[in-house]
């Protein structure tokens, strides 16, 4: 297993503009890391740094602790898996798998052992004998990630290994990506745009925006603590209410709210960010309690795992996804009482313009 570090990692293109602009990283050894963000922000970039195939401008690459400046890809013994598989066509697919063996000099029977090892442990030991055309999407990430294992590296690199792959695809392979460093040892890195994808493969989260790291950690961490208004929404918190700091509650549009931190100074705007899985209904004579706000039914539609409610408090709109029990006989119009518990409201600065008083 090895540990992966970014320090100050900066890549220049040659146009003069930043691909990575500082990017920090710590990717822990034996564990799956995603880095997450949106289109051209700077992930695959950070994937080919690691693997050797661009050289940082400026910043530290380091496995276990040993910088990897200067080093060739092949001394590093990070295998990095492609966006298109990048199979060899004419090969079957053992023969795909013993291509790092046979390039680190090892024999033909270590070859043939190492490839069909790989293959087994990608679940693809009974396509050894097909070529890269005959198969389907899924099957021939199986092979490419099986050719990565085989060369025995200590790291892994994905570059957005479920892109375009049909959902019934999708969960054997995050099982496998899942699997792997308790399979191999292997430490894994992956890329990916998606929230859901990179929730369910990650022990850690790496948000990325504009070639640099946002914030870092587990992903219930993030998802409940974002860092900034950014973070939040593109960590899918689709609520996010202005308000103002006052004797240490927030004061809002919902009313007052209480909170999971400690309280900002008097004055001082905030967003409160409510996910939209954290808002329950609440029974109309149930007890007082801290942030509880009677709503009216705007809408209701079915999504594949929950109900989505939109409703408005006020001129607050927000929006709640519930269990389809939980709103049987609900219809627009009906009027409901939501709450949320103070520890599932987390406040960060707002960035939104201020109207200007007239």
């Amino acid at each position: 297993m090895a540990r992966v570090a970014l320090e100050g990692v900066v890549v220049a293109w040659p146009d003069g503009t930043l691909g990575l602009r500082g990017l920090d990283l710590d990717a822990p050894s034996g564990q799956v890391t995603a880095l997450l963000g949106p289109s051209g922000s700077g992930k695959t970039t950070a994937l080919r740094a690691i693997a050797g195939l661009l050289e940082p401008s400026a910043g530290t690459v380091s496995i276990d602790g040993v910088p990897q400046d200067g080093l060739a890809p092949e001394r590093r013994r990070a295998a990095m898996v492609f966006q298109d598989h990048a199979l060899f066509p004419h090969l079957s697919a053992i023969e795909n798998a013993a291509f790092g063996p046979r390039v680190q000099g090892a024999a033909r029977r270590e070859q043939q052992a190492r490839a069909a090892s790989a293959l087994a442990a990608a679940g693809a030991l009974h396509l050894a004998a097909r070529q890269p055309a005959t198969l389907s999407g899924g099957e021939r990430q199986r092979v490419a990630i099986a050719r990565a294992l085989a060369s025995r590296p200590r790291v892994l690199l994905l570059d957005e290994p479920l892109a375009n792959l049909d959902a019934a695809l999708r969960q054997p392979l995050r099982a496998l990506i899942r699997d792997v460093p308790r399979t191999t040892g292997t430490t894994v890195v992956v890329v990916t745009h998606d929230l859901d994808e990179a929730c369910a493969l990650a022990d850690r989260l790496v948000l990325v925006r504009a070639g640099a790291a946002v914030q870092s950690g587990a992903p219930r961490e993030l998802l409940d603590r974002p860092a900034d208004a950014w973070a939040a929404r593109f960590l899918g918190a689709t609520n996010l209410i202005q308000g103002v700091w006052l004797g240490g509650t927030l004061q809002t549009g919902l009313g007052p709210l209480a909170t999971g931190q400690p309280a900002g100074a008097d004055g001082l705007r905030a967003l409160a960010v409510l996910r939209p899985e954290h808002l329950a209904l609440a029974p109309v004579d149930g007890p007082s309690a801290p942030n509880r706000f009677i709503g009216v039914v705007r809408s209701l539609s079915d999504r594949a795992h929950h109900v989505r409610l939109v409703a408005s408090v006020g001129a607050v709109p927000l929006v709640v996804h519930l269990p389809p029990r939980a709103i049987a006989g609900r219809v627009a119009g009906d009027e409901v009482v939501l709450a949320v518990a103070p520890e599932d409201v987390w406040a960060v600065p707002d960035d939104q313009p201020q109207v200007a008083q007239q």
